[in-house]
C-alpha cells in the first residue's frame, strides 16, 4: 500500500490492541534536549494518503500476491515502453483534493518520458501519464480502506479499472475473492466474474482464484506460473538432476571399483595359476631330470657290469687250464 518497506502483522492484532496496527513513520522533533526521531503510529487516514518512507504493515500472503501480479504484468508490457507499472509507490494526482495514494500496483499508459526509479513520488502531471488500472491486495491493516474509500477515490482520480484481490478470511481460515470495477460516466460498475475467472481487458488476462492464491491465465486459459516458484522448481529440478548425476557418477565409480577388484582378483587367480603351472612344470622338469639321472645311472651300471663281464672273460681266457699243469708235474718226477 505504500512505497517503502513492509513487515508482518502480529497474531490477531487490532487497532485497539496494537498502536502500530497500520504501520508507522519516523518523525523528527525538536526538544529542549535537541533533535530527536520518534516512531509515530499511522492512522487509517495515513495509509489512504501515505508519505514517503511510511512503513505499512502487510502479511506474507499479501506480499506474495503482489510480487506475482507485478511479475506477470511486467512481462506482459515488456515490449511496450509507453507503459509504466509501479508497485507500492506513492502517486500524486493532479487534484489537490485527492492528494497522494500508494496503490499496491498501478499501470500507466502514454508515459512521455522514462521514469526515474530513485524518486519516491510520481506526480502524474509531470509525465503526462494516463492511468489504466490499479490493483489492491487486501491485508488486515488496509482491507476496509481498499474496499470502501478507495472505490470512490480511485474513480475520482480517473482510474478506468480498479481490481481488488480480497483476502477475506483470517490467518486460520484464509479465503480469497476477486472484485473489479470499471469506470463509466455514472461511476464505477462491478465487472462480473465468468466461469474462467475475472477477465481484465486492458491486460488481456484472466484473474483466477484457487484456495488462498490468485493466479493469472492467458487468453487461452493457460495458467501463468509464479516466476519465483518456477525458479524454485527449476532450482529444485536442477538440484535433483545434480544429485541424480552425482548418484550415477557414484554408481559408475562403484561399478568401476568393483570391476577393478574383479580384474585384480582375476589377475591374482591368473598369477596363482601361472605359479601353479610353473610349479608343475618345475616338478615335471625335476621328474624328467630324476628319470634321466636314473637312466644314466642304469646305463652306467649296465656298462660297468658289461665291462666286468668282459674282464672276467678275459681273465678266464688268460688263465691256464688245470689239467695241463698236472701232467707237467708227473713227467718231471724221477
Amino acid at each position: 500500500m505504500m512505497a517503502g518497506q513492509s513487515t508482518s502483522t502480529s497474531a490477531r492484532s487490532t487497532p485497539q490492541t496494537d498502536p502500530f496496527f497500520y504501520g508507522w513513520r519516523y518523525v523528527t522533533r525538536q526538544t529542549p534536549q535537541g533533535e530527536v526521531i520518534e516512531q509515530v503510529p499511522l492512522t487509517e487516514e495515513d495509509i489512504l494518503h501515505p508519505q514517503e518512507g511510511d512503513f505499512i504493515v502487510h502479511n506474507a500472503a499479501h506480499d506474495r500476491d503482489v510480487r506475482y501480479l507485478q511479475a506477470v504484468i511486467e512481462d506482459r508490457i515488456a515490449d511496450q515502453p509507453e507503459k509504466l507499472l509501479l508497485c507500492d509507490h506513492r502517486v500524486l494526482w493532479d487534484s489537490p483534493e485527492l492528494g497522494a495514494y500508494g496503490p499496491d500496483l498501478i499501470l500507466f499508459d502514454q508515459v512521455s518520458q522514462p521514469w526515474n526509479p530513485h524518486r519516491g513520488t510520481l506526480p502524474v502531471w509531470d509525465i503526462g501519464a494516463q492511468p489504466v488500472l490499479a490493483i489492491e491486495v487486501t491485508s488486515p491493516s488496509t482491507r476496509d480502506t481498499d474496499l470502501t474509500k478507495k472505490v470512490d477515490h480511485y474513480y475520482r482520480a480517473g482510474i478506468p479499472w480498479y481490481i481488488i484481490v480480497d483476502h477475506m478470511g483470517d490467518e486460520d481460515h484464509p479465503s480469497l475473492r476477486l472484485l473489479a470495477y470499471r469506470a463509466t460516466p455514472e461511476g464505477y460498475v462491478p465487472v462480473p466474474l465468468q466461469p474462467q475467472g475475472l477477465w481484465i481487458e486492458p491486460l488481456r488476462l484472466w484473474l483466477q482464484v484457487e484456495g488462498d492464491r490468485v493466479w493469472c491465465a492467458d487468453e487461452q486459459g493457460q495458467r501463468i506460473p509464479d516466476l519465483r516458484e518456477q525458479r524454485d522448481q527449476e532450482r529444485q529440478r536442477a538440484q535433483q538432476a545434480l544429485e541424480q548425476a552425482e548418484a550415477e557418477r557414484r554408481r559408475a565409480l562403484e561399478e568401476h571399483y568393483r570391476a577393478l577388484q574383479a580384474q585384480q582378483r582375476a589377475e591374482e587367480e591368473h598369477r596363482k595359476a601361472l605359479q601353479a603351472q610353473q610349479r608343475a612344470e618345475e616338478e615335471h622338469r625335476k621328474a624328467l631330470q630324476a628319470q634321466q639321472q636314473a637312466e644314466e645311472e642304469r646305463q652306467a651300471r649296465l656298462a660297468l657290469e658289461e665291462k666286468l663281464r668282459q674282464l672276467e672273460s678275459e681273465l678266464q681266457r688268460l688263465r691256464p687250464p688245470p689239467a695241463a699243469e698236472g701232467r707237467e708235474g708227473a713227467s718231471g718226477s724221477p
